[in-house]
């Protein structure tokens, strides 16, 4: 019995093992690949069709489809020979105590009754020592998704860092604290999961209507400063003084647009408001929307709005969500990247009479005018603070 289950182990281990793991670990990987690519072209194919590459797109995912098939194939062979190997494994439990006793039963050594126990025996025992051969394909597949996972896991774990790079402690967080108004106080701030430091060091006070603009290159930390504002990056050191969040309200570059009516989009991210509908329609006209709910039905349509509204007037219903909860602090990532530069600088100005304090980022000269100062990022985690009477729209391509 012992020896049985040994061969058997074997057989299972090293003819089908590798083979059926790495069959497994690429059909899960080919099946992904595959419906990634059709999520992709999902998710862009408005852009697809203007470019016309529904051909090129669709032989692509033919590739995709027909590597799940071919490699899928593969799999039936190994798995209808492996299944061959356990049926006769199993099978030949069956036989063997017989083959063995049959010389010692038929010789009147030993009775039948007792011979049929020892193969009841034989099997029970057998069936546990071998439940590696029994249970192959299914731990075969387990194993190939351990594979994966460690294969995503070496892939979220942080990159090495140059020893010339800034590093910080990936330990260290960032602390928040409450406070009237935004402050903050030596932030060293990194990437999540990375040592790479984007700013050190970085005190400011930004005093009620106040309006402080960002700037600096590509991939300095603009945005990163603002998730961290946000309370979305933690990584780093020093304090962040800020007010509580309702008071608070963030303008990404790309609005969200939730399945809803257009009401739900204007009052977003409440789910109910005490305004008429005679203010909602004011505010809308603010924003130079005045036709919107008209056009569409009302505030009540509901809409597919991603595809109906163009990012233009997906940003300036995001600016109408500001003007609905009038919050103390508007923070804007570039929220005004798709407009023109007059309703850019009408946004603006309607927020500035308001009193309201203003951090954002943005790249184009007529928007300094709308701020009181300018925080230039200078790259490796270093930055300088201007007045922003004093500072000159050529600074945000080289230094002041």
């Amino acid at each position: 019995l012992v020896a049985y289950a040994l061969v058997g182990t074997m057989v299972a281990l090293y003819v089908f093992g590798n083979p059926l793991i790495h069959l497994n670990f690429w059909q899960l990987r080919r099946e992904a690949d595959f419906r990634f690519s059709l999520i992709r072209v999902r998710e862009n194919a408005e852009s697809i069709a203007f470019y016309g590459g529904e051909a090129q797109e669709r032989a692509r995912i033919d590739g995709k489809f027909n590597k799940v098939i071919h490699n899928f194939s593969r799999l039936i062979k190994k798995q209808r020979a492996l299944n061959l190997f356990q049926r006769t494994f199993s099978q030949l439990t069956l036989v063997l105590p017989f083959v063995i006793l049959a010389d010692a039963v038929l010789s009147g050594q030993l009775e039948v009754g007792r011979a049929v126990q020892a193969a009841g025996a034989f099997t029970a025992v057998l069936t546990a020592v071998g439940v590696i051969v029994d249970n192959f394909e299914s731990l075969s597949r387990f194993v190939a998704g351990i594979g994966r996972l460690e294969t995503l896991s070496s892939h979220v774990l942080p990159a090495p860092q140059s020893a010339s790079e800034p590093a910080c402690d990936p330990s260290s967080r960032i602390q928040r604290a409450p406070c009237p108004h935004l402050k903050i106080e030596s932030l060293t701030l990194c990437p999540p999961q990375s040592e790479r430091v984007l700013i050190k060091d970085l005190t400011l006070a930004v005093q009620p209507g106040d309006a402080l603009l960002i700037t600096g290159d590509s991939g300095c930390g603009k945005s990163s400063l603002l998730r961290a504002i946000a309370g979305l990056w933690h990584q780093g050191s020093g304090t962040i003084h800020h007010p509580p969040r309702e008071d608070c309200f963030f303008l990404p570059q790309q609005p969200y647009m939730q399945p809803g009516s257009l009401r739900s989009q204007l009052i977003y991210p409440s789910d109910r408001t005490d305004l008429s509908d005679e203010r909602l329609l004011s505010i809308l006209e603010q924003v130079h929307l005045p036709y919107l709910a008209s056009r569409v039905g009302g505030l009540d349509a509901v809409l597919d709005w991603e595809k109906l509204l163009s990012i233009g007037e997906q940003q300036r219903l995001a600016f109408g969500r500001v003007l609905v909860h009038e919050p103390r602090i508007v923070i804007l990532d570039e929220a005004t990247s798709a407009l023109d530069s007059a309703n850019e600088s009408s946004l603006y100005k309607r927020l500035r009479d308001k009193g309201t304090t203003l951090v954002s980022i943005a790249h184009r000269a007529g928007v300094l005018r709308h701020h009181t100062h300018v925080l230039w990022l200078t790259g490796d985690g270093a930055w300088e603070m201007h007045a922003a009477s004093d500072y000159q729209f050529d600074a945000m391509v080289s230094r002041p």
